[in-house]
Order: C-alpha cells, then structure tokens, then sequence
C-alpha cells in the first residue's frame, strides 16, 4: 500500500462482539424480510397477474443498472487488510458520482427497451424506478465501511425503517388502484428513506474527497470481484430479465412471484451471515486452523437454520399458495418447489463466495460464477425455456454446476477439503430427509382430503418435529451450541446497556 494514505483501524475499539453483531445482522434480515413477505402477500391478492409483472419487471431493469456500483467496491473495502482514508473517500465519490450517469443513460433509452420487450407502460415504469439507482450507489460505501467494523446496529435500522415506510407506501398505491405503479413506488420510497437514515449520520460517511491513486491500488480486486458478483447476483436478475422476452406477461408475473419469495429472500438471508463471516474470515486468512474454525462454525449453524426452512417451504407450498395469494396463483406452486430444490443446494456451499473473497481469490469466484451464469442462460438463448416450470429447472441445474465448481474451488484455492466443506452440513441434511419422509410418506391419507390450513399445520408440526429429533439424534450439542451463541448475544447486549 501507498505509505503517503493514511490508514483507518480495521475496526475501532470497542468492537462490537461477533454474537452480538451476528444478532444485529439477523434483526436486519428477518425484519426486512418480513416487511418484504407481508408486502408480496398483500400486492399479490390486490394487484392482478400481468400488473405483478410488469412492476416486478421495471424494479428488476433498474436494479441491473445499479448493482455494478453496489458490488464495485463493497467486498474490496471489508477485505483489504489495511485501509487508507483515501481509499474509503474515493470509492465513495467514484460511487457517487458514476451511479446517476449510468442511470441516466438507461433513463434515456426507457422507451427503446419498453418497445424491445412489447409493453409501452414499461418506459414510464422504468423511469420511476431509476430514482433508487443512484441513491443505493450512494450508501453502498457506506455501508460496506460499517460492515468491515462489525456495526450492524446502523445498518438494521436503515434497512427496517425503509422497508418498513417503502412497504406502505406501495400499498397505499395499490389499493388506490395504481397497478403496477405500487411496486415501483415501493421500491422507490423503501430505497430513499433507507438512504436517508444511513446518510443521516455524518459520522458514517466518508469525508468527499478522491485520489487516483487509492482507486488503482483497489481495483486490481475490485475488478474481478465485481465481475464474479455480477455473475453471480446479477445473474439472477438478468436470468429473470431474459426470460421476460420469451414468457407472456402472466407468465412472468407467476414465476417472478416465486422467484421473489424464494431466490431473493434466500439472497436476503444469505447477505445476513456472510456479510458478518467475511471480515471474520478476512481477520483470519493468515492462520489455516482458525479460518478453517470459523468457516466450520459458520456453515453449521447457518445451515442447519436454513436448509429445513427452505425444505419446509417447498413442501409446504400447495398450501401456502392456497392460502395466501389466492386461487389466480394456482401454478405457482411448482415453481417454488423447483426453486426451493435450487435453493438447498445453494445452501450447502453458503459459504465459498466469502472464503474465496477473505482469500483475495476473485478471479476463481468469477469463474465460478461464469459457469453457473453460462449453464442458465444457454438454455433461454436457445429458446428452450417459455414456461415457468421449465426456468425454474434450469435454475436447479445452475444451482448443481455452482455447487460443483464451488466445491473445487474452494479445495484449491483456500485449502478447505471435501470433508470440511461437506461435514458440516451433514446434520442438516440427514434432518431434511427426515422431514420430507415424514411429509411426504407416513402422514395419513386422509390428510390429502383436509382444508388447506388443516394439512399445513399437520405437516408443518411432523416435519419440524422429525427434523429436530433428527438433530438430537446424530448432532446432540449443536442446539445447545446455536442457543449458547444466541445467549451470549443477549449477554452482551445487556452488558452494554
């Protein structure tokens, strides 16, 4: 590094505790989350088919036109060992600055992509939904710099107060009979007023000042790294954005209701531990036993949560659509139990992207992750995908070949073997075999003739109750480990108080 940049602490004294940090970042995600389920709920049994979808398809074309400047320098300035002031400074006015060019570019040609993709209302649409581009680039910096120092708690309240203030706004739009307008607006207002609250505090912004220097010596990273996060998480949108070209808009509005409740909330999820695991993995890339220990740690406990909530889902979903969206979603249920088989596979390797990242292997996560984008999106350019169902099978097929390549990608690059990688997840595993047998084999026949609410509470019951004595059997302490850590969360917080 530059001796002329002065350096910022990896993290100011008192650092916040990992449990502690880790109880921040869980409230963030489930209560964003939360705030996002209840809104698809809502809009999905007010808002038509088609109007989802055209609304999902204008928020979804204005976030590809802002994630490049999200992941630019997000990972690089939570993983580079030290950081001068100028680094944080520069990234932030690179940010600032590029963001609403290129939003602006894509605001110019709204019409072109509207007529491209055959809905005029679209361009109008799109406009609206640009607003947020800039405004995600701007605390992106931001919250990347909060991050690095473990200091969730800010970034908690930012995002539940601008879910929460975004979520009534589009249903107020909606049930004023805006269509899809509503889910713009959400968008738009959840993303200002999160902005606002993080931007809010001067103390957590850096100072508006830039160095060429600073962003060259951050873009050998950089580079790669944004390349390896669009692949991977704008993958997923552009998946979602090349399928709008061949699927009518009913069609999309089904598969992009699932994809929402699904894939996104798995991302939503996922960002809750990795964003914690990847400093911690960063502090201890230099020491093989203490890295291969938190990424040991890591993986168990947050599989063993999210493999049997996904599974759990899948097998639930007949009923859960019923219930919740209404007889106009019928079919979508099978879209979400493919994607929830997508989704537990990714679950097993939760993982390899921080691994790789804390390693400064970008260039092997973006290979990683051009293989996966490769596999799904062969089969929309050739034109074999037109249904829901058939996306949703593809997206299970991506999801294997990430898992795969992860799995050597991770044994080569970072050490990690086979059986570490894999260890740690068997618990998981043999418990959601346990839940699907139950569900899916031993529940009395009669239950198929029940009402909805009556087979879901039966079923939710057997297959949580198989999956924790599955636990209790083959993996005895870790319940006692995940409460212990979530005690000790409490502890602390109390402590400080």
């Amino acid at each position: 590094m530059d001796s002329t940049l002065p350096t910022l602490p990896a993290a100011p004294a008192p650092r916040p505790s990992t449990s502690r940090s880790l109880l921040w970042s869980v409230v963030e995600t489930f209560g964003a989350t939360a705030a996002s389920v209840l809104a698809v709920i809502v809009l999905a049994r007010v808002l038509s088919v088609e109007a989802m979808g055209l609304g999902s398809l204008a928020v979804l074309l204005a976030y590809l036109a802002s994630l490049p400047f999200e992941v630019l320098f997000h990972d690089t300035l939570v993983q580079r060992p030290a950081l001068g002031d100028a680094h944080a400074s520069s990234a932030f006015v690179f940010t600032v600055v590029a963001s609403p060019l290129c939003a602006g570019v894509v605001f110019a040609c709204a019409p072109a992509i509207a007529a491209w993709y055959g809905q005029p209302q679209l361009a109008g649409l799109l406009r609206l939904a640009l607003v947020s581009a800039p405004l995600a680039g701007a605390s992106s910096v931001v919250s990347a710099l909060l991050r690095r120092r473990l200091a969730f708690a800010p970034l908690a309240r930012r995002t539940i107060v601008g879910r929460l203030i975004g979520v009534a706004a589009g249903v107020v739009v909606a049930f004023a009979g805006g269509g899809a307008w509503s889910m713009v607006v959400m968008q738009v207002a959840s993303t200002a007023i999160s902005t606002a609250v993080l931007l809010g505090d001067r103390s957590h912004v850096p100072r508006f000042a830039f160095s060429w220097r600073a962003i060259r010596q951050m873009l050998g990273f950089a580079l790669p790294n944004m390349a390896a996060q669009l692949l991977q998480v704008g993958n997923a949108r552009l998946f979602l954005g090349v399928f709008g070209l061949f699927a009518d808009t009913a069609t999309f509005g089904r598969f992009s209701l699932a994809f929402r409740l699904v894939e996104e909330l798995r991302n939503s999820l996922s960002a809750s531990v990795t964003q914690l695991a990847l400093p911690l993995l960063a502090r201890q890339a230099g020491d093989a036993k203490a890295f291969a220990n938190v990424f040991r740690e890591s993986t168990r406990f947050t599989v063993a949560v999210m493999l049997p909530l996904y599974a759990g889902f899948g097998l639930l979903a007949p009923d859960l659509v019923a219930l919740l969206f209404g007889a106009k979603w019928h079919g979508t249920e099978v879209i979400i139990q493919w994607l929830c088989v997508a989704t537990l596979v990714l679950i097993l390797r939760e993982f390899a992207g921080a691994v790789l990242t804390a390693r400064g292997a970008a260039g092997t996560t973006m290979a990683i992750n051009g293989i996966a984008a490769l596999v799904s999106m062969l089969p929309l350019a050739a034109g074999l995908v037109s249904s829901g169902v058939a996306a949703a099978v593809v997206w299970v097929v991506r999801a294997v070949a990430l898992w795969l390549a992860s799995l050597v990608g991770v044994r080569r690059r970072a050490g990690l073997s086979l059986a570490q990688q894999l260890g740690p997840t068997l618990p998981a595993v043999l418990g959601v075999a346990a839940m699907a047998g139950v569900v899916l084999l031993a529940l009395p026949p009669w239950l198929r003739d029940a009402t909805p609410l009556l087979r879901f509470s039966v079923d939710a019951g057997s297959a949580a109750a198989a999956y924790l004595l599955t636990l209790a059997l083959v993996a005895p302490r870790l319940l006692p480990d995940m409460l212990g850590f979530v005690a000790s969360a409490g502890r602390r917080g109390r402590e400080k108080r």
